[in-house]
């Protein structure tokens, strides 16, 4: 059977949701709660993409994710693969974190995003993990209610102005509001055993299939032709900025030379596997590469590159800065 189609449109609001295999803990202590917030932040950078919210949970974790350039598998696909890889590495095992796929759950704005919020932040109440919101640390709760918490990629007062920042109810409104039980719809909504795709009225609902579903011809089961074309539109454009920068032939780009070191094609490789989201597959298909794992080794090592050389980290970002003005 086919796997669900993902909605993706510039502006969409989603929540995610993912669990640990087997229900296992993704978070052992502090370092790993810290490690994975900041991996977060970091992803949020990277692809324009913003939390309003978030709850991390011993065995799973909640996000509420807008992404204004319709971008969230490549988000997700790095958030979870690199903290794999870094949850693995410090515990000295091997294999997959996640249970799977990542549920994304397209939410209307009016009306449904505020309701989802206080779903997200009372989870450690509804599982019995604290007797008060307050007490719970992993989650974005307290920002809200000592406010000016907003950072970079941690972004909700536009969402709230209406309902709590503005007027006479103020934050103190909005931590009356959390205290009140979820609403019938919402409380059905996420107690099916299989909730939909979207969390809105049927006017959205019926909008939103309409325009992003019934009116697109998919291939492959997931993913849109059009999609293909611009994904490769741009990583054209991005090998011809790699290539004047290290002032390389597409040819040098593409293959390796045994012996001969080639940070270009590194970089290369990284961003179209972080900025445009080609799967490890297709990339090892387009270098002749053999091994597939290789691609994961290569950009890790260059964001590790990145980190301790000064240069290095320039040179990447005056790159990463220039790919966005040629996105489609």
């Amino acid at each position: 059977m086919a796997r669900p189609i993902r909605i993706n449109y510039e502006g969409a609001y989603y929540h995610v949701i993912n669990r640990g295999r087997g229900r296992i803990r993704i978070y052992h202590d502090e370092r790993d709660y810290r490690s994975f917030l900041t991996l977060l932040g970091e992803c949020c950078d990277l692809y324009g993409v913003y939390v309003v919210a978030y709850c991390l949970m011993s065995n799973h974790y909640h996000l509420l994710l807008c992404t204004p350039h319709a971008n969230l598998p490549q988000c997700m696909r790095q958030l979870n693969g690199v903290y794999t890889q870094l949850f693995n590495r410090r515990y000295k095992i091997d294999g997959t974190l996640f249970r799977g796929r990542y549920k994304a759950i397209v939410v209307q704005k009016e009306f449904y995003l505020i309701r989802v919020i206080r779903y997200i932040h009372r989870n450690p109440l509804a599982a019995g993990i604290v007797k008060r919101l307050a007490g719970y640390p992993w989650s974005s709760h307290g920002v809200y209610i000592k406010g000016g918490g907003e950072s970079r990629w941690l972004k909700y007062t536009d969402v709230l102005s209406k309902e709590w920042m503005e007027g006479k109810f103020g934050r103190k409104g909005y931590a009356i509001f959390m205290q009140q039980k979820e609403d019938a719809e919402i409380e059905k909504f996420y107690n099916k055993k299989k909730s939909g795709a979207i969390l809105g009225n049927n006017d959205y609902r019926d909008g939103i299939l309409e325009k992003h579903i019934h009116s697109q011809r998919y291939y492959g089961g997931e993913i849109p032709e059009q999609r293909k074309i611009q994904q490769d539109n741009m990583a054209g454009r991005i090998e011809k900025l790699v290539c004047r920068e290290y002032r390389l032939a597409d040819a040098e780009l593409k293959k390796a030379e045994r012996g001969k070191e080639n940070e270009g094609r590194k970089v290369a490789i990284r961003m179209l596997r972080e900025k445009v989201g080609m799967s490890c597959k297709e990339i090892a298909q387009r270098y002749c590469v053999g091994n597939v794992r290789s691609i994961s080794e290569y950009c890790r090592r260059l964001r590790k590159k990145c980190q301790d050389d000064k240069n290095m980290a320039k040179r990447y970002k005056k790159l990463e800065s220039s790919s966005c003005q040629v996105e489609t």
